[in-house]
């Protein structure tokens, strides 16, 4: 079995999406950059949502659309889904890191009478190294993206290599497949670490609104509902089949998979959340910690099954550990994304007001609920996980996300579209119940 073609495949696709997304940043960047504050924390957590939204879930609902067209015609929705989840990091990434010039000469410049052609060359520049970082990162995820691409039926290094895993093929034998993927992987991580290194610290996005801040909402708006178009349609189909589908669902619900799921992301979320925390006040070594997760859920998955063949820890390869391990170890880099995204885009002038003066209800809104948010959108994420189970997870725990897949290689049917709104619709409620309580019980409080 090779894997050069499907790689290569994988290669050129990621290339596609993270060159349309710099040109697209680039197009529209100069306005998006200059927006609000409160403006750059909306993008920010609406990036942060379409990251980390279930692939699984919305490669399922939007299959529906396109089960009729062949391979060649599903490559432009393929590219369009997985773009609109990644298309936003770059912007992340600049407001995380300092830029190369001043606000101030920016607006100098685009006022001067500089030829037209130095314009994009300039602002190219202007935007500094987080702009490239952010173009890697799109690139590397979408290299590694599986969920959408196998449930889609489309051909991609993921899919092979897993299937052939999962088929039976030995262990070397998968890790020797697994090396080009790998090499390529590593390579620009360890090109990301290197200029990451050269980096100031980032600077904060909580100051005031700049002369452009209005004209910037227009823009950005636009590119949020261009990423979104995909997952709204999602949602339509979603709502659609939950009026179809209304008491069938409760009878064919897989409730011991989703009871297995929910304690696996919540105890993975929990541990990615600590450690993350612990990662971010020590720096040093520990940041080796996210590296694995960083090579995506499958190549990260094939090293912990690797090192579960080596005693005495191979004791544990019938328990849940190494699940709730890798799922972990997926979940890190994500999780120090958003500590570092809510640590940069909160308004630190308010909120030291807040404890200064004891008030714990403000304290909360500032600080603790935008934590309570991204512990949640890392909870749905690890809950849609398919690919650290269908390696790690024992047989007798088994994911739904496994089982719901499983079934699918069998056909749709009208009792497998109701397992699937049942099985997403748990996380979702418990995620909004939870968000709701928390959101209520300070007013509450201080009534």
């Amino acid at each position: 079995m090779s894997i050069v073609e499907p790689t290569l495949l994988s290669l050129a696709r990621a290339s596609v999406i993270a060159l349309t997304t710099l040109t697209v940043l680039l197009i529209g960047g100069p306005s998006i950059q200059s927006c609000p504050p409160k403006l750059r924390r909306f993008i920010f957590w609406m990036a942060t949502a379409a990251l980390l939204a279930p692939g699984f879930a919305s490669a399922f609902v939007l299959q529906m659309r396109i089960a009729d067209i062949g391979p060649l015609g599903r490559e432009l929705p393929y590219g369009l889904v997985v773009w609109s989840r990644y298309a936003l990091i770059p912007l992340l990434v600049v407001w995380l890191m300092p830029r190369s010039v001043s606000s101030e000469a920016m607006h100098c410049f685009r006022h001067s009478a500089a030829p037209w052609w130095r314009r994009p060359l300039w602002e190219l520049a202007a935007w500094g190294r987080g702009l490239w970082l952010g173009t890697a990162l799109v690139f590397l995820l979408a290299f590694q993206e599986f969920e959408i691409a196998t449930t889609w039926n489309m051909r991609a290094w993921t899919v092979s290599l897993l299937d052939a895993q999962t088929g039976g093929l030995l262990l070397r034998e998968s890790l020797r497949l697994a090396l080009l993927p790998f090499l390529l992987q590593a390579t620009l991580i360890t090109a990301l670490a290197a200029a990451s290194r050269r980096e100031s610290k980032p600077t904060e996005l909580s100051g005031g609104l700049s002369e452009r801040g209005t004209a910037a909402i227009s823009p950005a708006m636009l590119s949020i509902v261009l990423c979104f178009a995909p997952m709204s349609l999602a949602l339509s189909v979603t709502v659609r089949m939950l009026f179809a589908h209304g008491t069938e669902m409760l009878t064919v619900a897989p409730w011991r998979e989703i009871s297995n799921t929910l304690v696996l992301s919540i105890s993975a979320t929990i541990l990615a959340w600590l450690l993350a925390g612990w990662i971010e006040t020590r720096r040093g070594w520990r940041w080796l910690l996210a590296l694995p997760g960083l090579l995506g859920p499958l190549l990260c998955g094939l090293l912990l099954l690797t090192a579960l063949q080596v005693p005495p820890l191979y004791l544990m390869r019938d328990t849940v550990f190494p699940t709730v391990l890798g799922l972990t170890l997926v979940l890190l880099p994500f999780a120090l994304l958003l500590r570092f995204g809510i640590e940069t885009t909160r308004d630190l002038s308010a909120l030291h007001i807040a404890r200064s003066t004891g008030g714990s209800r403000a304290t909360w809104q500032l600080d603790g609920w935008p934590r309570l948010c991204a512990i949640l959108m890392l909870f749905c994420f690890g809950y849609g996980d398919f690919t650290i189970n269908s390696l790690l997870a024992p047989p007798q725990f088994t994911s739904v996300s496994v089982r719901l897949l499983n079934l699918l290689h069998y056909g749709r049917s009208s009792a497998l579209v109701a397992m699937f709104i049942i099985a997403f619709a748990v996380p979702l409620a418990a995620a909004l119940l939870t968000a709701l309580i928390a959101r209520l019980y300070p007013r509450r409080r201080a009534s």
